[in-house]
């Protein structure tokens, strides 16, 4: 039966490998290939995803199918100045073996679940410019960009961000 959980700390390396490849994948051609196949790791991830799940600000679930992880999300208060009231999409990756199954609408709705309990009145999330795919996927979920652009450097690409109404 497939269920959306709290991460554990027993799921960290399986939500580091879900994390690089699902990069690794999505972000080809946008992001340097010595960025994604030199410098994020599997390995390099573990101790980031051990300091989320010590920290309460964040959330963070998976996707679990019962044999195996497919999934995870991270959600948090919204950190735009902009936006006190928001909730906020951190982070979605879903493993490139199960993209397009409706994992990341179930997680999308299950955050938006969260962000209504807690009393948000809108969910936000930052996205690369270039990804097409997510947001397609985005605007399929009925989040929109509003207009608010990040460019980090030149190194980086920019960064848009997409809000919806919590429903």
């Amino acid at each position: 039966m497939d269920i959306i959980r709290p991460m554990t700390q027993a799921d960290i390396p399986r939500v580091a490998e879900i994390h690089v490849s699902s990069r690794r994948t999505a972000y080809r051609g946008i992001i340097s290939d010595k960025r994604l196949f030199g410098e994020i790791t599997v390995g390099g991830q573990i101790p980031k995803f051990a300091e989320r799940l010590s920290d309460s600000t964040y959330t963070t679930v998976v996707y679990d199918s019962g044999c195996l992880l497919w999934a995870f999300m991270t959600m948090c208060p919204c950190r735009d100045a902009d936006k006190p009231s928001a909730y906020e999409v951190r982070s979605i990756y879903v493993d490139p073996a199960k993209t397009g199954n409706g994992i990341g609408t179930q997680l999308l709705a299950y955050c938006n679940g969260i962000a209504a309990s807690l009393g948000h009145n809108e969910i936000c999330l930052w996205v690369l410019k270039e990804n097409h795919a997510a947001r397609a996927f985005y605007k399929k979920m009925g989040y929109a960009p509003d207009g608010t652009k990040r460019d980090v450097d030149s190194t980086k690409p920019a960064k848009l961000r997409y809000c919806r109404s919590v429903l």
